[in-house]
Protein backbone atom coordinates (compact mmCIF):
# COMPACT_ATOMS: atom_id res chain seq x y z
CA UNK A 1 0.00 0.00 0.00
CA UNK A 2 1.73 3.24 -1.14
CA UNK A 3 1.98 6.00 1.55
CA UNK A 4 1.56 9.73 1.06
CA UNK A 5 2.75 12.22 3.84
CA UNK A 6 0.89 15.60 3.96
CA UNK A 7 2.36 18.24 6.52
CA UNK A 8 2.00 21.91 6.74
CA UNK A 9 -1.55 22.44 5.86
CA UNK A 10 -4.45 22.01 8.45
CA UNK A 11 -8.12 22.08 8.54
CA UNK A 12 -10.08 21.66 5.25
CA UNK A 13 -7.46 22.53 3.46
CA UNK A 14 -5.79 18.79 4.23
CA UNK A 15 -8.99 17.82 3.61
CA UNK A 16 -9.52 19.10 0.25
CA UNK A 17 -5.49 17.36 -0.64
CA UNK A 18 -7.13 14.19 1.37
CA UNK A 19 -9.67 14.16 -0.81
CA UNK A 20 -8.21 14.42 -3.89
CA UNK A 21 -5.38 11.09 -3.57
CA UNK A 22 -8.50 9.38 -2.37
CA UNK A 23 -10.53 10.51 -5.00
CA UNK A 24 -7.96 8.77 -7.61
CA UNK A 25 -7.90 5.42 -5.62
CA UNK A 26 -9.72 2.36 -5.06
CA UNK A 27 -10.25 0.81 -2.21
CA UNK A 28 -9.66 1.53 1.32
CA UNK A 29 -7.56 4.42 3.34
CA UNK A 30 -6.19 4.85 6.31
CA UNK A 31 -5.28 8.44 7.42
CA UNK A 32 -3.72 9.18 10.27
CA UNK A 33 -3.77 12.04 12.87
CA UNK A 34 -2.16 13.36 15.73
CA UNK A 35 -5.49 13.73 18.09
CA UNK A 36 -9.16 12.13 18.40
CA UNK A 37 -10.28 15.70 18.41
CA UNK A 38 -8.46 16.26 14.99
CA UNK A 39 -9.94 12.96 13.45
CA UNK A 40 -12.80 14.20 14.06
CA UNK A 41 -12.24 17.56 12.53
CA UNK A 42 -10.34 15.74 9.71
CA UNK A 43 -13.04 13.34 9.13
CA UNK A 44 -16.06 16.12 8.91
CA UNK A 45 -14.12 18.70 6.24
CA UNK A 46 -13.24 15.43 4.52
CA UNK A 47 -16.65 14.58 3.64
CA UNK A 48 -17.61 17.46 1.70
CA UNK A 49 -14.57 16.18 -1.04
CA UNK A 50 -15.16 12.52 -1.01
CA UNK A 51 -18.11 10.13 -1.72
CA UNK A 52 -16.80 7.25 0.45
CA UNK A 53 -17.79 6.28 3.89
CA UNK A 54 -15.62 7.84 6.49
CA UNK A 55 -15.22 6.61 10.07
CA UNK A 56 -12.92 7.64 12.94
CA UNK A 57 -11.98 5.24 14.73
CA UNK A 58 -12.36 5.92 18.61
CA UNK A 59 -9.31 6.00 21.01
CA UNK A 60 -10.21 4.80 24.76
CA UNK A 61 -11.87 6.84 27.39
CA UNK A 62 -9.61 8.33 30.22
CA UNK A 63 -11.15 7.19 33.57
CA UNK A 64 -10.08 7.20 37.13
CA UNK A 65 -12.93 4.28 38.26
CA UNK A 66 -11.84 1.02 36.17
CA UNK A 67 -12.17 -0.67 33.06
CA UNK A 68 -15.57 -1.50 33.68
CA UNK A 69 -17.10 1.69 33.57
CA UNK A 70 -16.43 2.17 30.14
CA UNK A 71 -18.42 3.34 27.44
CA UNK A 72 -19.07 0.18 25.54
CA UNK A 73 -20.14 2.36 22.68
CA UNK A 74 -16.19 2.79 22.13
CA UNK A 75 -16.01 -1.12 22.05
CA UNK A 76 -18.44 -1.25 19.56
CA UNK A 77 -18.07 1.26 17.09
CA UNK A 78 -14.42 -0.33 17.24
CA UNK A 79 -15.62 -3.44 16.22
CA UNK A 80 -17.86 -2.12 13.48
CA UNK A 81 -15.04 -0.94 11.73
CA UNK A 82 -12.99 -3.53 11.80
CA UNK A 83 -15.59 -5.52 10.41
CA UNK A 84 -16.15 -2.77 7.57
CA UNK A 85 -12.02 -3.02 7.14
CA UNK A 86 -11.98 -6.85 7.22
CA UNK A 87 -14.91 -6.88 4.36
CA UNK A 88 -12.87 -5.27 1.96
CA UNK A 89 -15.24 -1.98 2.10
CA UNK A 90 -14.51 0.88 -0.14
CA UNK A 91 -13.88 3.31 2.99
CA UNK A 92 -11.51 5.70 4.85
CA UNK A 93 -10.55 5.44 8.30
CA UNK A 94 -9.28 8.19 10.07
CA UNK A 95 -7.52 7.41 13.24
CA UNK A 96 -5.49 9.14 15.82
CA UNK A 97 -2.18 7.67 16.13
CA UNK A 98 -2.11 6.11 19.39
CA UNK A 99 -5.35 3.90 18.10
CA UNK A 100 -3.76 3.20 14.59
CA UNK A 101 -0.18 1.87 16.44
CA UNK A 102 -2.46 -0.81 18.47
CA UNK A 103 -1.97 -4.48 17.51
CA UNK A 104 -5.25 -5.59 16.17
CA UNK A 105 -6.48 -9.05 15.47
CA UNK A 106 -5.63 -10.59 11.66
CA UNK A 107 -8.61 -10.10 10.05
CA UNK A 108 -9.09 -13.96 9.20
CA UNK A 109 -9.44 -14.46 13.03
CA UNK A 110 -11.41 -11.50 13.23
CA UNK A 111 -14.23 -12.57 10.98
CA UNK A 112 -13.93 -16.29 11.53
CA UNK A 113 -14.84 -15.53 15.04
CA UNK A 114 -18.13 -14.81 14.75
CA UNK A 115 -21.31 -16.40 15.30
CA UNK A 116 -23.95 -18.05 12.80
CA UNK A 117 -27.48 -19.28 13.00
CA UNK A 118 -29.04 -21.69 10.54
CA UNK A 119 -32.90 -22.69 10.66
CA UNK A 120 -34.05 -25.80 12.05
CA UNK A 121 -30.19 -25.95 13.63
CA UNK A 122 -29.96 -27.48 16.93
CA UNK A 123 -28.49 -25.08 19.44
CA UNK A 124 -26.32 -25.49 22.68
CA UNK A 125 -28.00 -22.48 24.72
CA UNK A 126 -25.49 -22.84 27.15
CA UNK A 127 -22.60 -22.70 25.04
CA UNK A 128 -24.11 -19.89 22.96
CA UNK A 129 -24.88 -17.75 26.52
CA UNK A 130 -21.15 -18.14 27.15
CA UNK A 131 -19.74 -16.99 23.91
CA UNK A 132 -21.81 -14.24 23.74
CA UNK A 133 -20.89 -12.90 27.41
CA UNK A 134 -17.06 -14.04 26.11
CA UNK A 135 -17.00 -11.81 23.14
CA UNK A 136 -18.09 -9.25 25.35
CA UNK A 137 -22.29 -8.88 25.14
CA UNK A 138 -23.84 -7.89 27.91
CA UNK A 139 -27.20 -10.20 29.21
CA UNK A 140 -30.21 -8.22 29.61
CA UNK A 141 -33.80 -8.87 30.47
CA UNK A 142 -34.62 -6.98 27.22
CA UNK A 143 -32.10 -5.69 24.73
CA UNK A 144 -32.13 -1.59 23.73
CA UNK A 145 -28.65 -1.47 22.68
CA UNK A 146 -26.19 -2.67 20.74
CA UNK A 147 -23.79 -5.28 22.02
CA UNK A 148 -26.76 -6.80 24.61
CA UNK A 149 -28.52 -9.98 24.34
CA UNK A 150 -31.89 -11.33 26.15
CA UNK A 151 -32.82 -15.02 26.60
CA UNK A 152 -36.49 -15.26 27.40
CA UNK A 153 -37.60 -18.76 27.70
CA UNK A 154 -37.16 -19.76 23.98
CA UNK A 155 -37.02 -16.08 22.30
CA UNK A 156 -33.08 -15.05 22.10
CA UNK A 157 -32.61 -12.18 21.25
CA UNK A 158 -29.41 -10.58 20.18
CA UNK A 159 -28.31 -7.32 19.26
CA UNK A 160 -25.17 -7.19 17.44
CA UNK A 161 -22.96 -3.57 16.59
CA UNK A 162 -23.59 -4.07 13.20
CA UNK A 163 -27.24 -3.98 12.68
CA UNK A 164 -29.73 -1.30 13.12
CA UNK A 165 -32.44 -3.62 15.46
CA UNK A 166 -31.68 -6.50 17.07
CA UNK A 167 -32.17 -10.37 15.58
CA UNK A 168 -34.74 -12.59 16.85
CA UNK A 169 -34.09 -16.16 17.26
CA UNK A 170 -36.96 -18.40 17.88
CA UNK A 171 -36.54 -22.11 19.17
CA UNK A 172 -38.72 -24.69 20.17
CA UNK A 173 -36.69 -26.44 22.53
CA UNK A 174 -33.03 -26.53 20.94
CA UNK A 175 -34.07 -25.97 17.53
CA UNK A 176 -33.93 -23.17 15.69
CA UNK A 177 -37.45 -22.46 14.60
CA UNK A 178 -37.60 -18.71 13.31
CA UNK A 179 -34.94 -15.69 12.53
Amino acid sequence: MPITNITGIDGSRAAYAAGKIINNTKGQQLIITPTFIRAGRLAADLSFFVNKKIYVMPTDEETFVSYEAKNRDTFLERLRIMKAAAEGEDCVIVAPVQVAIRHLQPSGIFMGGGMHFHLDEKLKLEEVVNRLIDTGYERVPMVYARGQFSLRGDILDIFTPYGDLPVRIELFDIQVESL
